[in-house]
């Protein structure tokens, strides 16, 4: 972090003296190449084209600058769900896993100036129990940093069809909800919603013998 310096009226600085190094380890980094690949090809890049400016890249400064890029998008967001005439958002909250690592991630779709905007605020690595608590806190946190008038502003909440996103009592849509100062709408996504009219189709075949019969084939195996 010691790119970021601290302004007197509060706000932070970054100086990018190599704007050449800077604009293709953001570029690179947009098409999905991880750190250590960003780092191969721009070296590679040096070595053939004999460029100085790209001299001196590890995977330390790569990680540099994609904060300053995360710093930039976040503060960009933060600004537009404060802005007085933006009076409400929709969150998307999903969570999955990745090799091993469980991530949970956060859209918003926010109405501004007549257009309709579908932003992705944050994929982050989570490491504590799947447990509905524990997702909303780590959403709470984040809407708390950027938009703090989020309870007045958070109109509608869209997930998948778990128990632990959807659950009437302890799931995160629901305690997201108690949170709010408004009546909140619920969506579910497409896919989960066709699953729910299959399922019920499904149980009507011969009289629930079909299903009753798949579903402990299923479980057999």
């Amino acid at each position: 972090m010691k790119l970021f310096k601290l302004q007197e009226d509060g706000s932070y600085l970054v100086i990018i003296k190599n704007s050449l190094r800077f604009n293709l380890i953001i570029e690179h980094g947009s098409v999905g190449l991880s750190f250590r690949q960003t780092v191969a090809v721009i070296i590679q890049h040096r070595n053939l084209c004999k460029n100085s400016k790209l001299a001196g890249l590890n995977n330390h400064m790569v990680g540099q600058f994609v904060r300053v890029l995360l710093a930039v998008a976040l503060q960009s967001m933060s600004t537009i769900m404060n802005q007085k005439h933006v009076w409400a958002f929709s969150l998307a909250t999903d969570a999955s896993s990745h090799m091993g690592v469980s991530l949970l991630d956060q859209r918003i779709r926010i109405y501004v100036e007549g257009v309709l905007y579908n932003l992705h605020m944050v994929l982050v690595p989570f490491f504590e129990r799947h447990l509905a608590v524990n997702y909303v806190k780590l959403i709470k946190t984040m809407l708390d940093i950027l938009c703090p008038d989020w309870h007045s502003k958070l109109i509608s909440i869209s997930s998948d069809g778990e128990n632990m996103m959807t659950g009437p009592h302890g799931g995160v849509v629901t305690l997201l909800e108690k949170e709010c100062n408004n009546h909140v709408l619920r969506i579910w996504c497409v896919p989960h919603q066709l699953d729910i009219v299959v399922k019920n189709t499904m149980q009507d075949v011969l009289d629930q013998a079909f299903y009753k019969v798949a579903h402990a084939y299923s479980v057999h195996l």
